[in-house]
């Protein structure tokens, strides 16, 4: 949970830190776009201020200057006016607006004052032509000085904007209206008097251009940005500081949470290499250790009898011993470099330290022994005396070779320990039973279980009657019967996975055929539910067939559960089936079976029929067995007919049907 809780933690942070940085990055730009564009307003609006003025001056000046500049006003406005940020800062926003429509209405004015100008540019530049033109030999000099007064006058008017000048003109005009009438002064006059009368109202629109309030609104649009835009800097900086905190209180956070994580995993990791009872490690530390270390030496010990103590005197009796047990061992043990002592099963207990001699490490086990044989565990005024059987080894793999010494010591009532020996020959044969037990279950995971079929004959007709299914084993070195591993497979719990592999590849192969067939049933079987349940299950998807099917119950004297397996024989004979015991007369043979179960065949068993042809005794006991057989309606057939002189034998004896090797060896098809 807590590493959960740290990693959300780091996202979140991750995640803060992230966005907070994409909204100053994007929240900087913005503002910064705005600020530049503000600028550049000021500036085109001087610019535009200053086109304005050369134009009043300057009698050849253009409105194409003005034209450029509106356009480059325009797509800046429409920048401002589409900006999110900007529109955010409501009052600089709405400053900006009012500037906007200022501005509008001021290009606007020039536009307007255009028509105005340009008649009062033609009647100047026309005045000033018609001066040059004076005929100042026909004039006296006072009307000249009136004509020179007048265009003076008025292109000072025009330079300054100032009406003073052409209020000064009228007196003068009208004393040249006074003057006999010519072109020229007519042509003079009149363009004077359309400058007269144009010039008050080009004055007041220029002078309105020139003092629109849009300065005003920029300038306090610009002022009321910084301000605004300072604001949110300010929040911006407390932001970034409670951001900043809560980091580095979640980096507090975090490096607690490790810490703590680091604390639990450590006692979760005691707890699951340390046994509870003891305190002393467990089996998966030993494990470990084993792993990790070189030249160990393991010692396995086994309390005799614990099962006993438990069972007469009680679980809280037991688990005292074994505490005292633990605290004992790691008392009297002798000092040994990198020693450590573990609890790896009910009643064992283990010791692993660096090898020594073996003098040394018997005289240890000696030494053990002697002292728990003379100290005896006291509880409630009893006394328990602990003698145990100790395993030493130091060969590899340690668990396993001290466990195949042990094993062999608890079988021996001489020794209570001893040195794994590489040599021991019953070290050969459970390591033979490892081998065997690690073929069968890579043969059962990867379905390498077969069926093999092996003809039985009849001995009248001498013809094929049923094949009896024998399972195999495929392995790296070929295919071999499965007898090797029956034992192991009883011992591992796995019996129950070579019947369902096998019936239920027989089933299938003769579910088209109509041939008689036969299948093994042990006491495993019987015994399993799982198993039983298995086969009532193969009853119902191959009803048709079991009509042809023989259940070969193999002779045992732990068949117990009778009722039961009476159940099934009744209920596979409804079907059709018939049931035979095998391999009758080995060893322990129940003629009652014969009687209580209604079998329909006995096979008698290849032990008693493989010496038929020499053994009189063996020829005694089976004429026995087939006269049974007779006069209880059940059939016979002799296994293990290997020869020419036994199969006469087993005709003499009037057997009804044969199975051996020399007849038809198991195949891994039918005929």
């Amino acid at each position: 949970m807590k590493k959960i809780f740290l990693l959300v933690i780091g996202l979140i942070i991750i995640g803060l830190l992230i966005g907070f940085n994409h909204y100053t990055r994007s929240y900087f730009d913005e503002n910064d776009k705005i600020a530049k564009n503000l600028n550049l307003l000021k500036q085109k609006e001087l610019k535009l201020n200053y086109e304005i003025f050369t134009i009043s001056v300057y009698l050849y000046k253009n409105f194409d200057s003005i034209v450029i500049l509106e356009k480059e006003i325009d797509k800046i406005l429409d920048e401002l006016t589409n900006n999110k940020e900007f529109k955010s800062k409501q009052k600089s926003y709405n400053d900006f607006l009012r500037y906007k429509k200022d501005i509008k209405e001021k290009i606007n004015k020039i536009y307007e004052i255009e028509t105005i100008i340009a008649p009062i540019k033609n009647a100047t530049m026309y005045i000033a032509e018609l001066t040059n033109q004076l005929p100042i030999s026909k004039l006296e000099p006072q009307t000249i000085k009136i004509y020179l007064n007048i265009a003076s006058n008025i292109f000072l008017a025009k330079s300054s904007l100032d009406k003073t000048f052409i209020k000064n003109i009228n007196t003068q005009l009208n004393m040249l209206k006074k003057l006999k009438e010519n072109k020229f002064n007519q042509i003079f006059i009149k363009n004077v008097e359309l400058i007269n009368e144009l010039f008050p109202l080009y004055v007041q629109k220029m002078e309105n251009i020139l003092h629109s309030k849009s300065d005003y609104e920029l300038q306090t649009c610009f002022s009321d940005f910084l301000i605004e835009t300072n604001d949110k800097l300010r929040i911006i900086s407390v932001v970034s500081v409670l951001l900043i905190l809560f980091v580095l209180f979640s980096i507090l956070l975090i490096l607690f949470l490790f810490i703590s994580l680091e604390k639990e995993n450590k006692i979760l990791e005691k707890i699951t290499i340390t046994d509870d009872l003891t305190g002393l490690y467990n089996r998966r530390k030993l494990q470990r250790d084993i792993k990790n270390s070189k030249n160990k030496v393991l010692f396995i010990l086994n309390i005799d009898r614990f099962k006993y103590f438990n069972d007469f005197y009680g679980v809280e009796t037991g688990d005292y011993i074994l505490k005292e047990v633990a605290i004992t061992l790691n008392k009297i043990f002798p000092t040994q470099k990198n020693i450590s002592f573990y609890r790896v099963g009910a009643d064992e207990f283990a010791v692993l330290f660096d090898k020594t001699s073996d003098e040394k490490l018997l005289q240890i086990a000696s030494n053990i022994e002697y002292y728990f044989k003379h100290n005896p565990i006291i509880y409630k005024d009893l006394e328990f005396h602990i003698l145990f059987s100790i395993g030493i080894s130091y060969i590899s793999p340690l668990m396993e070779t001290a466990d195949i010494i042990l094993k062999i010591i608890k079988k021996d009532k001489e020794k209570s320990y001893a040195i794994y020996d590489i040599e021991l020959k019953e070290k050969n044969m459970i390591e033979q039973n490892i081998k065997k037990s690690l073929v069968l279950k890579e043969a059962i995971k990867n379905k390498k279980i077969i069926p093999y079929y092996q003809p039985i004959y009849s001995n009248k007709t001498g013809k094929i009657v049923k094949y009896e299914v024998l399972a195999r084993v495929v392995t790296d070195d070929g295919i071999i019967s499965i007898y090797p591993f029956l034992n192991i497979a009883k011992e591992n719990r796995e019996y129950k996975y070579i019947t369902q592999m096998i019936y239920t590849q027989a089933f299938e192969k003769f579910k088209d055929k109509e041939i008689e067939f036969s299948l093994n049933l042990s006491i495993e079987d019987i015994n399993s539910k799982e198993t039983m349940n298995f086969i009532y299950t193969l009853m119902e998807k191959y009803e048709d067939i079991f009509k042809y099917a023989t259940f070969e119950i193999l002779e045992d004297d732990a068949i117990n559960n009778y009722n039961e397996l009476k159940e099934f024989i009744v209920l596979v004979k409804k079907l059709g089936s018939k049931v035979a015991i095998d391999d009758f007369g080995s060893g322990y043979s129940n003629f009652a079976h014969v009687l209580n179960l209604e079998i329909d065949y006995l096979k008698i068993d290849g032990s008693l029929i493989k010496n038929l042809e020499t053994d009189e005794k063996m020829y005694l006991i089976v004429e026995t067995i087939v006269e049974f057989a007779k006069k209880t309606n059940v059939k016979s057939i002799a296994e293990f007919v290997h020869n020419e002189a036994v199969l006469n034998k087993v005709k003499k004896l009037d057997i009804d049907y044969s199975q051996g090797f020399y007849l038809g060896e198991p195949r891994e098809d039918i005929c």
